[in-house]
């Protein structure tokens, strides 16, 4: 039916759904098998899987007297916490899909979130209380009288064509969209995953993406399904590359999942990558990992390096690359019940080498989008080539090499036309990236011109960049405009904010681009305290100079500060001053400008 010189890759081998098991039956054999085993690790604070599942019992029965029943969606917000994990699995066992909302996002956000998907119950915790403006029920997690009662296991009453959870994306239009998901693509996923990786029941894994992010599926249905011990990383820790690195020994962690920005950001602060040695597996995804980057991390682990992607839409991961001897960047070949195809603009299968469009089928594709049947249908199509299946359009460009090895460029939606040329920025990014030096690249279209920014590890030429891409991309593709800055601003799930970045130039155009000069930095003193943390912060944001000119009391986010850098920051001043700040001052929240970080800093100097 398909040439084999076509671009198609199919993957057909897997579990027999007509005996497959919930994600929380899997759990329960779990608990029968081994009771007392940790399940949970946070701070010191341990729970069993006889406890977690006691707990999680107790709780979908009171959400089943609520009248809960297959396919309801309950909200839950809350803190990284062992009540967030009583909440998924009490959720799941009385047979709804639960919604993650982080108690992070804007109140704007959460609000939208809880109108489209009309849910009647909402799960949180005491003090997050406020955050919520909701007229349904809504269920404490830290208060005792929630539990109480029969903490035996309930009856099934799930198929494996049931909701198991949404999660909401970005949407092109403004608002962010539900993606649903059913219990047969998690299924999917932890058998497609468990046959490319080895998740022993005896390995530890640390639970850090953030669970309103689809990316933490691996690091809690997987892991619980499994028998294994989940160690979480709290609100603190995943922010601050020390404690996180001592996180990870401190309780032996075995495997770790990342995007590439925070494991940059982990080898930026350099006291922090001990942590390397003791891994046996890293799974890196999300966004484009850089050749450099790559060749860093082979140099300092022992670890098998593992190159995974997916959208949010076909659940979690569809193909995972095993990076470990591998000398060129790859996302391998799809996972179980997983079909790939790269189509060119008329729905024709490409060539192998030639570039398209990336699109998905098979067991892992989402049901829809909730409430956007329009969007559901552009997105989710009747296959070409199959048509009793629906294919997945990702809008990602790809191509697949002769050994029908999957390589991802960019997305297609980045392309811009400059001088009548269509541009594909993520390819002119992805290039950029197997530049040696080059860890982080972002190129945007400014006045007409293509404009990249590099994050690199030492002075780069602009001359030797240009004549890098001058052997692979046409002329009309090479940046004319290079900015090395010392960061890239991350988005709230790690990933390269280009909208900051933009705003960022805007602003720097307002200033019209000119450095302090030598008499601004003396009538500052450079033996000040002030002058201190101005050079501290200069190191930790993309507009270096703006951190030298700032007012006392502007907000530092104008100078593209964000929670991730936020947490390196105040690492970086602890080391300057010789203090340490109180777990409270981690919080973004709590320091937003120069004027109440010089106030905390002088007062610890007391």
């Amino acid at each position: 039916m398909i040439n084999n010189g076509l671009s198609f890759l199919e993957n057909n081998e897997g579990i027999d759904y007509n005996t497959a098991k919930t994600v929380y039956e899997l759990f329960e054999q779990n608990v029968e098998l081994t009771p007392d085993k940790i399940a949970l690790v946070l701070r010191g604070h341990t729970m069993t899987y006889q406890e977690l599942n006691q707990k999680s019992n107790q709780l979908a029965r009171m959400l089943r007297a609520h009248s809960v029943k297959p396919n309801d969606i309950i909200g839950i917000l809350a803190n990284r916490s062992l009540e967030m994990f009583i909440a998924i699995l009490g959720v799941l066992k009385a047979g709804a899909a639960y919604l993650p909302i982080d108690p992070e996002y804007p109140s704007d956000r959460i609000h939208y979130m809880l109108e489209d998907s009309n849910i009647k119950i909402m799960l949180t915790m005491e003090h997050l209380k406020h955050l919520i403006s909701f007229n349904g029920e809504t269920l404490t997690l830290d208060r005792n009288d929630l539990y109480y009662g029969d903490s035996s296991n309930l009856q099934k009453c799930n198929s494996i064509n049931d909701l198991i959870y949404v999660i909401y994306t970005s949407g092109s239009t403004g608002l962010p969209k539900g993606t649903l998901i059913e219990h047969r693509s998690i299924i999917n996923l932890i058998e497609g995953m468990s046959d490319k990786i080895n998740f022993h029941r005896d390995k530890r894994i640390l639970s850090l993406a953030s669970f309103a992010f689809d990316m933490s599926m691996p690091e809690i249905l997987i892991p619980l399904s499994k028998g294994m011990t989940i160690v979480i990383a709290d609100d603190v820790q995943k922010n601050n590359p020390k404690y996180l690195n001592d996180c990870i020994i401190e309780n032996k962690v075995d495997m770790l999942q990342i995007t590439p920005s925070r494991l940059q950001l982990m080898f930026n602060y350099g006291k922090s990558i001990e942590f390397l040695n003791i891994l046996t597996d890293i799974m890196v995804g999300a966004e484009p990992f850089p050749k450099a980057l790559l060749e860093t991390l082979k140099n300092h682990t022992p670890a098998r390096i593992y190159n995974l992607y997916g959208p949010t839409e076909t659940t979690v991961w569809s193909t995972i690359g095993d990076l470990t001897g591998s000398d060129t960047l790859h996302v391998g070949t799809p996972i179980q019940h997983t079909q790939i195809m790269i189509l060119d603009q008329e729905d024709k299968l490409c060539p192998l080498g030639e570039e398209g469009e990336l699109c998905i089928l098979g067991d892992g594709l989402a049901r829809g989008y909730l409430n956007r049947q329009t969007l559901t249908n552009e997105k989710f199509q009747q296959n070409p080539y199959l048509p009793d299946k629906r294919i997945y359009r990702t809008g990602d460009l790809a191509r697949m090499d002769s050994n029908r090895t999957l390589e991802v460029i960019g997305r297609i939606d980045s392309q811009v036309k400059l001088n009548g040329r269509r541009i594909e920025l993520g390819e002119i990014e992805y290039h950029l990236l197997k530049y040696d030096m080059i860890q982080q690249a972002a190129v945007i279209v400014k006045d007409n011109t293509l404009c990249a920014y590099v994050v690199s590890s030492s002075d780069i030429l602009t001359s030797d960049v240009r004549k890098h891409l001058s052997n692979i991309l046409p002329d009309y593709m090479i940046p004319t405009a290079y900015k090395r800055i010392d960061k890239m601003p991350l988005s709230f799930n790690g990933k390269v904010d280009k909208k900051t970045l933009l705003q960022l130039e805007q602003e720097l155009n307002c200033q019209t681009m000119v450095a302090a000069t030598c008499e601004d930095i003396d009538s500052i003193g450079l033996h000040t305290i002030q002058s201190r943390l101005r050079n501290v912060l200069s190191e930790n944001v993309p507009n270096k100079q703006g951190a030298l000119t700032i007012s006392l009391d502007e907000p530092l986010t104008n100078i593209g500060l964000d929670s991730v850098s936020f947490v390196k920051l105040i690492v970086a001043l602890e080391l300057e001053f010789d203090v340490e700040f109180d777990d409270e001052y981690l919080d973004f929240k709590k320091l937003p400008t120069l004027s109440s970080m010089l106030s905390v800093i002088e007062h610890s100097l007391v």
